[in-house]
């Protein structure tokens, strides 16, 4: 597990920097406005290195479908092309990630290539590592900007956090971080997709059998093929 600091100094300097690039298109966020502390990892190059192995593993496609986010995705690399036959995807899962690490790297491994669609999983981590809703709100308020600048033909979707056995003390966080991100994208140029509530039974627990039983959070092939489907319908 990354160490994790809660740094408001460089969340600001960041968010200043990203709002920068965006020069106000879109929804007018104001960087000053935002006081929660974003997720901010103790080294960053693992993961740029990861991301340069997928990128060679797997070259980017102009206009393709990027899936870009956390370990649930770093699973679904390898299988992703056969699971979207006909699709142009490109797997870009890296473990571990947080929202920092995806605005990080969004320009260098995604937006250089155009893409159609990006399909976003982020903000489990962030809220794991104690980023609250509102700050995972700010994060997905700025990718979507960055996004709207440099590649406005470009689609977004955000997946919604998904419950978990490992982390079902989070799932109140989650619920209300995935009811901001919905209420973001009904506002605003965006697309939400809810994969949170196929995995609850009728009392609102998480269903065990989506999941690897070796550490109750990431997903068994049955979890996977739930998604296949789900994200299939809203690619067709």
């Amino acid at each position: 597990m990354k160490k994790v600091f809660y740094l408001n100094f460089i969340f600001v300097l960041s968010t200043i920097s990203l709002y920068a690039c965006g020069g106000g298109a879109g929804e007018d966020i104001k960087p000053a406005s935002i006081k929660e502390p974003q997720a901010v990892t103790e080294s960053s190059q693992p993961l740029r290195d990861e991301l340069l192995a997928l990128a060679k593993q797997y070259p980017a496609i102009q206009g393709g479908i990027f899936f870009y986010g956390s370990s649930t995705f770093t699973r679904w690399n390898a299988s992703l092309n056969k699971d979207f036959p006909g699709f142009s995807v490109v797997p870009r899962g890296f473990g571990g990630s947080t929202f920092y690490d995806a605005l990080l790297y969004l320009d260098e491994f995604v937006l250089n290539f155009k893409p159609k669609i990006i399909i976003v999983y982020e903000g489990d981590n962030d809220i794991y590592f104690g980023v609250t809703p509102q700050g995972v709100l700010a994060n997905a308020k700025l990718f979507l900007q960055r996004v709207k600048v440099k590649s406005p033909a470009t689609k977004v979707v955000f997946l919604s956090l998904k419950p978990s056995i490992q982390r079902k003390s989070k799932l109140t966080l989650q619920v209300e971080t995935n009811l901001l991100i919905k209420n973001l994208c009904d506002s605003n140029d965006c697309h939400y997709v809810d994969v949170t509530s196929p995995m609850l039974d009728k009392t609102g627990n998480v269903i065990a059998s989506y999941y690897d039983g070796t550490d109750g959070l990431h997903f068994n092939q049955s979890g996977y093929i739930l998604w296949k489907n789900i994200i299939d319908k809203f690619l067709n």
